[in-house]
């Protein structure tokens, strides 16, 4: 029979592996500044290529301004106004020499460009709205989550486009400093820790999405950050009152950046209501004496009663505010499915997981390869430690990182678009990722052979390469569902002589249509030799981790 004391033991297992102390704020300042700063002086050339915006960015800019303008949240009267003027580009830039050739689709006039002097006023179109569908209040509204609206909307009102760009930028440098200090919580390792940082920062999709004006770089600050601390408590590490109010609210907070993050902030709350610990053995002890088991057992360790409230109070308000939004313009509690392209069976969901990973135009490991490491990290966090203590975190480490990331990849890769349509790759897999710096840093910890700093310096190198290309011109990282290659491939059968008559097209899949290069051919084998050489690959690096790590430092 467990006791009081026995019962008590198992509800705190897992407690610690990396430090007990902090990095020193210097090298978290100069992370966030570093990042910031290099983001701000790209901002210039990432706005004039893509000028004006594309995709789903100018609809949240739409939002913002009726939030400054009108103080509502219905945008019929900034639609009549063509209100999407005031972030398209100028008639003294459109008639720029050359200006024509930055549109992303030769011919196709982008949307939202204002009318200017003949013959320019060719170019212009107006910017088709993205309402919301079944709508019981009278106007219009959009369709997309207005929590990014709100974030943007002083930075709009301060200085524009250029501002939100900035702004953006600086939450991309925030999120960069929670991938440092995840890193460095994970091994204690100054070094391995700014790797890691520079690793995932400045590679693709992070470092694409840190200049766009969508979720996904918010999104995964509002999934680090309280990761990050609820991790950290049950490590016996007290969160102070503002790190509790910030935890609560970055979990509220997330379903209003877009509906679908509900399958994170279930799996996050549920993370720190059972404080990172085993279940079972809780569950076990309820069952064998469930009258000597007191439900203040059930409350996370690590978290004083007025840390509870602080964490409760922005949760329960953006909650409840959630709930109220939709009863009030749908009459229902439940998120509105009628605005989005829908999911595909369970017996289609192959296509979209694969594709996530290897499409051409759209998979992670095409353009960041570099996630390999962290991907294969993962295995280590299933390997024994140097006592049972850091055995029992790395799994609780696994199985937490999976019960957070695996739900909303289940969704995703079931979307009807998962690739996300006009975007750069990765984009719904962004939020998640930066939660890989875990693993990561677990398994950069432990290459320390030749050969394993070549694969890492190839597979870092390729992603710095993709990060270039789009420093130098973003569109190359841009697609669209048609049926023809990655623009990065033309791009290089332009430039390079021998690459000409070569079908590059070929030898990368596409899980999204038929590529016009590859029709009536057979190109069934590229589908299967990508995914077979990354998990080849992957068990390269875990196994040579584990040669490594017997070797001296």
């Amino acid at each position: 029979m467990l006791d009081e004391k026995q019962v008590e033991k198992l509800s705190e297992e897992g407690l610690t592996e990396g430090p007990k102390t902090s990095l020193p704020w210097q090298q978290v300042v100069l992370a966030l500044l570093l990042a910031w700063l290099l983001f701000v002086a790209l901002t210039p050339q990432i706005v004039h290529w893509l000028n004006p915006v594309t995709g789903d960015e100018p609809f949240y800019l739409m939002t913002a301004i009726s939030l400054i303008n009108d103080r509502d949240l219905d945008e019929t009267n900034n639609y009549d106004q063509h209100d999407y003027w005031k972030f398209s580009p100028s008639c003294k830039e459109i008639m720029q020499p050359g200006w024509a050739s930055t549109l992303y689709q030769p011919g196709i006039p982008a949307p939202g460009i204002q009318p200017c002097e003949p013959p320019f006023d060719q170019l212009s179109i107006d910017l088709p709205p993205h309402f919301s569908k079944g709508i019981i209040q009278p106007g219009n509204y959009t369709k997309h989550g207005l929590g990014l609206s709100f974030l943007i909307a002083p930075a709009f009102a301060l200085g524009g486009r250029v501002a939100v760009v900035i702004f953006m930028g600086g939450i991309a440098a925030l999120l960069g400093v929670n991938i440092l200090l995840l890193a460095w919580e994970t091994t204690g390792r100054t070094r391995v820790a700014w790797l890691a940082w520079g690793t995932l920062v400045f590679t693709a999709p992070l470092f694409t999405y840190a200049f766009l004006i969508f979720p996904a770089i918010p999104a995964a600050l509002c999934i680090i950050y309280p990761f990050r601390r609820i991790r950290l408590a049950s490590q016996g590490i007290r969160n102070n009152s503002l790190q509790a109010l910030a935890t609560g609210a970055s979990i509220g907070f997330l379903p209003w950046l877009h509906s679908l993050y509900l399958s994170i902030s279930a799996p996050l709350f549920a993370y720190w209501l059972l404080g990172g610990r085993n279940t079972f053995p809780l569950v076990w002890a309820w069952l064998r004496q469930p009258r000597r088991f007191s439900p203040l057992r059930v409350l996370p360790p690590g978290w004083r009663g007025t840390d509870i409230a602080l964490f409760f109070a922005p949760l329960v308000i953006f909650g409840g505010l959630f709930l109220t939004y939709y009863q009030h313009f749908y009459r229902s509690f439940m998120p509105n499915e009628q605005d989005h392209a829908g999911f595909v069976g369970w017996n289609e969901i192959g296509a979209g997981a694969l594709g996530l990973f290897f499409d051409q135009k759209w998979g992670l490991l095409v353009y960041a390869p570099v996630y390999l490491l962290g991907l294969s990290g993962l295995a280590l966090l299933l390997s024994r430690g140097p006592d049972d203590q850091q055995t029992r975190q790395r799994r609780s480490d696994f199985i937490w990182l999976l019960a957070v990331c695996l739900p909303y990849f289940s969704f995703i890769a079931r979307y009807a678009q998962w690739w996300g349509e006009w975007c750069p790759p990765a984009r719904y897999l962004t939020p998640v990722l930066p939660l890989l710096a875990l693993p990561l840093a677990l398994l950069l910890e432990r290459l320390r052979g030749w050969f394993s700093r070549i694969l890492y310096g190839f597979l870092a190198l390729w992603s710095f390469a993709i990060s270039l290309a789009w420093v130098l011109d973003p569109k190359l990282l841009y697609h669209w569902q048609d049926d023809q290659p990655a623009k990065i491939l033309t791009f290089f059968k332009d430039k390079v002589d021998w690459l000409h008559s070569a079908n590059l097209a070929g030898f990368i899949p596409s899980f999204v249509t038929n590529l016009a290069p590859n029709k009536g051919g057979n190109y069934m084998l590229s589908y299967i030799l990508w995914p077979t050489a990354f998990v080849a690959a992957g068990f390269a690096l875990v196994w040579l981790s584990w040669r490594d790590s017997d070797k001296p430092h």
